[in-house]
């Protein structure tokens, strides 16, 4: 098996299959599972980040267990009910000479407990990022010790019980987030959730930062400087919908076009992802996507990925031409 070249999944887009709602939902999950795994917060591919179907009630998106969120791609997403049923996928097998991917059970019961219980939400974000369970493992939890940690100041709690597996436990966890936004599950890691998915992401990245940094003081073993109650309260309140606009609205744009690798970088080193710009936002999808040649935005991606390869096939030319040249010099010295 280790004579057998490593290639990129094929999986076909979906793009025509599904509604111009659940295409963009579709987008900007796919962007999420990315952008967890560019800031260091995913785990191989552990842990599942969710989307409801903007235009279908009980239906949520959710990753194909065995890819890593590095993979992710808006039409390798698993459509699946408030049950744990298929409703759609790609045709993995066809194309992968057989490998074919499900769905996590463990993913399936916390997304499916939440997205039931709380149905205004479009997204549910659920990490082992080394913070958060180092934070989950304390007794103390998620201390109010810097403004980003004061955010999570009313964060819910929700005690290990083991592997999530069993729909029994969707009851507790449900009363554990209540109303919030974020939860640290005690033993184990994090979940926050979102009305939009840049919401979401913004959610998780801020917890991450609170975690982080506490972390890093509790490591330099010197007393907390504490903030009054009434401050910590004050603060809090600054960061709750009543007060401030939508988290998300501004951050998710920019998170799209700041995509940290270029087109070329992309090509240069043979990643699999790509990023390419389309009317309305951007589509994080692997180089086996569609591109629609009949668009100007098709056919600039093919032309720039033709350039690229000949600036590749000219740079490596000229090397070897450098080395060349290189060797005789060598030669010629030695024999002089």
């Amino acid at each position: 098996m280790y004579d057998t070249p490593v290639r990129k999944l094929n999986i076909p887009s979906l793009r025509t299959q599904c509604s111009e709602a659940q295409w963009r939902a579709r987008v900007d999950l796919a962007a999420c599972y990315r952008l967890v795994a560019h800031y260091g917060m995913a785990d191989m591919m552990a842990n599942h980040i969710s989307s409801h179907v903007p235009d279908e009630s009980g239906a949520f998106l959710i990753n194909a267990y065995g890819m890593l969120y590095e993979e992710i791609t808006a039409s390798s997403l698993i459509k699946v009910n408030l049950a744990g049923d298929v409703l759609s996928k790609p045709d993995f097998a066809s194309h992968n000479d057989g490998l074919d991917y499900g769905i996590n059970r463990a993913g399936y019961v916390i997304h499916s407990a939440i997205h039931e219980a709380r149905p205004e939400l479009a997204c549910v974000i659920h990490t082992h990022s080394w913070a958060s369970m180092a934070v989950s493992s304390l007794d103390c939890g998620l201390l109010p010790i810097t403004q980003t940690a004061m955010r999570f100041l009313k964060i819910g709690y929700h005690d290990y019980q083991g592997v999530v597996l069993d729909d029994a436990e969707k009851a507790s966890l449900i009363a554990d987030l209540g109303q919030g936004e974020a939860l640290i599950l005690r033993n184990h890691g994090a979940i926050v959730v979102g009305s939009t998915v840049g919401e979401a992401f913004n959610w998780l990245h801020r917890l991450e930062l609170a975690c982080q940094s506490q972390i890093a003081a509790m490591s330099c073993n010197s007393p907390f400087r504490k903030v009054p109650q009434d401050v910590l309260e004050a603060t809090w309140n600054n960061y709750q919908p009543g007060t401030r606009r939508p988290y998300g609205v501004m951050e998710w744009p920019a998170l799209l076009r700041a995509e940290p690798d270029s087109l070329a970088t992309v090509y240069r080193h043979r990643l699999i992802e790509l990023s390419a710009y389309e009317d309305r936002g951007v589509a994080f999808v692997s180089v086996t996507e569609h591109f629609d040649t009949s668009t100007p935005m098709g056919r600039m991606v093919l032309n720039l990925l033709a350039t690229f390869a000949q600036f590749e096939r000219e740079t490596i030319a000229q090397r070897t031409k450098d080395k060349m040249l290189a060797t005789r010099k060598r030669e010629a010295e030695k024999a002089a």
